[in-house]
C-alpha cells in the first residue's frame, strides 16, 4: 500500500513540476509581448498629445466664435 501511495504522490509532484516548467518556458514570450505593449502605450501617449493639442486649438477658436483656419479645419495642423 505504501508503494502505491508513494508512486501516486511522485506522479502528482512530477505533473506539477511539468506544469511549472511549461509556465516558466512562457516567461520570455510574455516579456516580448510586454515590450510590444509598452511601445504601443508610448505611441498612444504621443498620439493623445497631438489630439489634445488639436482639441485645445479648436476649442479656443470655438469659444471666440472664430472660424477655424483652413489648415486646421482640413486636419493639417
Amino acid at each position: 500500500m505504501r508503494d502505491d501511495y508513494t508512486g501516486h504522490m511522485l506522479e502528482q509532484v512530477l505533473d506539477e513540476m511539468k506544469a511549472v516548467h511549461e509556465l516558466v518556458a512562457e516567461v520570455p514570450k510574455m516579456a516580448r509581448k510586454l515590450d510590444h505593449v509598452e511601445q504601443d502605450v508610448a505611441e498612444l501617449k504621443q498620439d493623445m498629445k497631438v489630439v489634445k493639442g488639436a482639441v485645445t486649438v479648436t476649442n479656443r477658436y470655438l469659444k471666440h466664435h472664430k472660424s477655424l483656419p483652413a489648415h486646421v479645419a482640413q486636419g493639417h495642423a
